[in-house]
């Protein structure tokens, strides 16, 4: 611009070549160069605005883009974040499937045990019951036998001097005389304990004084 206006005070000074001098009074005292260094200044300050608005604007666009810049590092971090809590998320779903699978597998095979136990206790049952039915068919005999054993050694009671004792329907019991030892024996078997043959002979050797009992 300070040189525009040296240019100008030039002009003033000098006369343009080739042109013919011209009175002061004839131009009304402007000098023709005036206009053109105007002319120059304006162009120069509207380029100076629009370097000016060009330099703002650049400035602008610096801080956008550091801004940008910043908004997008935040985003990154933001997004390797929640990569890594979707990672973990994805991890304990995944054990948890397992762990899931697992159970489901365990459930399956307590059901299977369950359902063999059941058809175990319908056997066991029935077998129990077979066996319960033969163990109260065997008492049955021998309650049925106890009736006829004192019967039939109540035939012997005349001789052999045994007393019986009929409180204990289950027992045989009473006392036998023992001649040998001028004495009596208390006694009390169970004939489920013993066969037909075993008792009379341990009644017999009773009344020998042979037995200890």
């Amino acid at each position: 611009m300070e040189r525009i206006k040296q240019l100008s005070a030039q002009w003033e000074q000098e006369t343009p070549f080739g042109s013919i001098a011209i009175d002061d009074d004839d131009t009304g005292g402007t000098n023709p160069y005036d206009a053109i260094a105007q002319a120059i200044c304006s162009i120069v300050d509207d380029s100076k605005n629009d370097i000016d608005l060009e330099d703002s604007l650049l400035q602008e666009a610096e801080e956008v883009k550091s801004n940008l810049s910043q908004e997008i590092q935040q985003a990154k971090h933001l997004y390797s974040k929640e990569t890594d809590v979707l990672s973990d998320l994805s991890e304990h779903l995944t054990k948890f499937q397992e762990t899931r699978r697992d159970l489901l597998g365990e459930i399956e095979e307590l059901d299977d045990r369950q359902r063999v136990s059941q058809k175990n206790i319908a056997i066991y049952q029935a077998e129990a019951s077979q066996e319960l039915d033969i163990i109260t068919g065997v008492e049955e005999q021998q309650k049925q036998q106890v009736p006829r054993l004192k019967m039939t050694i109540s035939l012997y009671a005349s001789t052999t001097g045994i007393k019986w004792d009929f409180a204990d329907p289950d027992l045989l019991s009473g006392q036998v005389a023992v001649p040998s030892r001028n004495a009596f024996k208390l006694f009390t078997i169970d004939p489920r304990d013993y066969s037909a043959v075993e008792t009379a002979d341990h009644l017999w050797d009773m009344m020998e004084g042979n037995d200890a009992q």
